[in-house]
């Protein structure tokens, strides 16, 4: 390359095929890195989602669309560090095979060299702010909302006639039938081991239901048995109408500032809420980040063949 600037610096068109030559160095270095980055931090997550598959037997497709929808979080970090790798190894390749100097001794400047580092670093630094601002908090909601509709069929799936199933921490659940893909429940019984006095519930008829967030069981005319402890009175109720509460607290966790729309972000840290005001200065700092890094990959490249 450094034995052909000469004749590309003679043509009018000298520096949109310089422009090209150095996009053409940076933007796959800066496609690898953002693929390779991503897998990395994907497998953080695939434990959760490999539990889902294992305990729980949530389907595939599910589990890829949450994979899917984790990327998004991980964006606002990949993009400016793939896009220091890919400006610093293409201006370091230029610095190791002298076409840098090659480039200064025709009269070409460092800021006319950068142009199209910079011009890469607008460009990702727009992707990154569209993301950051509004990509992110979306798929956000949508992974907690995905994962949540995922826990909360399969509750309903796994609850199989002939079969003691654990449908919720502390709580067994026997059934003699089933219907409607196993939500009408027959035949119960039910054990609920969530305190200090297990409770022993029987009972004729059953539905799975959820409302909002909240995943319950309703149980009809059966009776429930509690035992007070050695010494004390043993309970026994019957009833026409029993509703057991399904926790699902591992999944469902109450929405954060990182789920936040932009605009009530910034509602948020008008009123003074110190967390809202971090998240908010945190998401701008991203597509200004792309643009410093880019520049400073460049200038740090090139800055090495002076020493070289």
């Amino acid at each position: 390359m450094a034995s052909q600037l000469p004749s590309l610096l003679a043509s009018q068109h000298t520096m949109t095929v310089l422009d090209r030559y150095l996009l053409r160095l940076s933007l796959p270095t800066l496609a690898v890195s953002l693929v390779v980055l991503a897998f990395v931090l994907v497998m953080h997550r695939m434990f959760l989602l490999a539990d889902l598959v294992v305990a729980r037997g949530v389907p595939l497709g599910t589990v890829a669309r949450l994979m899917g929808l984790a990327l998004p979080a991980l964006l606002p970090l990949l993009l400016p560090v793939s896009l220091l790798m890919a400006v610093l190894l293409a201006a370091g390749r230029l610095s190791l095979d002298n076409e840098a100097v090659a480039l200064r001794a025709l009269g070409v400047s460092l800021a006319q060299t950068l142009r199209p580092f910079g011009l890469v670093s607008l460009a990702v630094a727009a992707a990154a702010a569209a993301v950051s601002l509004w990509g992110q908090p979306a798929a956000a909601r949508a992974f907690r909302q995905e994962l949540y509709d995922a826990v909360k069929n399969r509750v309903g799936l796994t609850a199989q006639a002939g079969a003691f199933t654990e449908v919720a921490p502390g709580i067994t659940l026997y059934a003699g039938g089933s219907r409607d893909g196993g939500r009408e429940l027959e035949d119960l019984f039910l054990v609920v081991e969530r305190g200090p006095r297990p409770v022993w519930v029987a009972a004729r008829r059953g539905r799975l239901w959820a409302e909002g967030r909240r995943l319950s069981l309703d149980l009809a005319e059966g009776e429930a048995h509690e035992s007070q402890g050695p010494g004390k009175p043993y309970r026994r109720v019957r009833f026409r109408r029993y509703r057991v509460d399904l926790p699902l607290p591992a999944v469902t966790p109450d929405p954060d500032v990182e789920e936040m729309t932009t605009p009530a972000l910034w509602a948020a840290a008008a009123r003074g809420d110190r967390e809202a005001r971090f998240e908010l200065h945190r998401r701008l700092s991203v597509p200004v980040g792309c643009v410093l890094l880019g520049l400073l990959g460049g200038c740090l490249g090139f800055h090495h063949s002076r020493f070289g």
